[in-house]
C-alpha cells in the first residue's frame, strides 16, 4: 500500500472519544482495526479499558499487528461490534464493504477518510447502499506527520452503522 498516513496518538484518542460518547465502543466489545499501521486507534482503545479484546490485522511487516495479512484477503469470522481505522484512500470503498461484512449487524464501521471521498461519482451505488449514519468533519484539521504539520486537506470520521441501512432497504 503505497497511501500511508499514520493516525497520530491524539488524533486516535480524539476519534476513540467521539465514539465512547455516541456508544460505538462499550464495555465488552469486540473492536477489529484492519489497517493498525503505528497502531493509534488500538492503542487509544485499549486505553479505554472498554473492548472485552481487539484485532490488528496489517501486512506490513514492520508493524505489530496480530494478523499479518492485507484485510481484503481476511476471510469473516465472528462479527466485531466496532471496525475503526485510518485505511489506504485509494483502497476506502473496498475497506469499508468488507468492514461492514465484519460488523456485528448492530455494530458500526468507523473510518478516518479525506471529505473528498464524498465527491466520486464512481461512488453513487455504493452510498445508495451503504449510506454513512454520520460524517463528522475533524476540526482541527488532523496532521499525519511527526511534527504537526497539516496537509491543507479536509478529513471526516465517517460511521456506517449496518441497522441504519438495514433499515433503509425494508421501509
Amino acid at each position: 500500500m503505497t497511501d500511508k498516513h499514520y493516525t497520530q496518538p491524539d488524533v486516535a484518542q480524539a476519534i476513540v472519544k467521539r465514539l465512547v460518547e455516541r456508544n460505538d465502543l462499550v464495555l465488552g466489545d469486540r473492536v477489529l482495526d484492519p489497517c493498525v499501521g503505528k497502531g493509534a486507534f488500538a492503542n487509544a482503545i485499549r486505553s479505554t479499558n472498554m473492548a472485552q479484546k481487539v484485532v490488528t490485522i496489517d501486512p506490513d511487516s514492520s508493524v505489530d499487528a496480530d494478523i499479518r495479512n492485507d484485510f481484503l484477503q481476511v476471510a469473516h469470522g465472528d462479527p466485531f461490534h466496532l471496525v475503526v481505522s485510518n485505511p489506504p484512500f485509494s483502497l476506502a470503498q473496498r475497506f469499508v464493504e468488507k468492514a461492514i461484512g465484519h460488523c456485528h449487524p448492530k455494530g458500526t464501521v468507523a473510518f478516518l477518510l479525506l471529505l473528498q471521498f464524498l465527491g466520486s461519482k464512481s461512488r453513487s451505488e455504493f452510498f445508495r447502499d451503504f449510506p454513512p449514519s454520520t460524517i463528522d468533519i475533524l476540526r482541527p484539521r488532523p496532521s499525519f506527520a511527526d511534527n504537526g504539520q497539516t496537509d491543507m486537506r479536509e478529513y471526516a470520521l465517517f460511521r456506517w452503522c449496518p441497522q441504519d441501512f438495514e433499515a433503509l432497504r425494508h421501509s
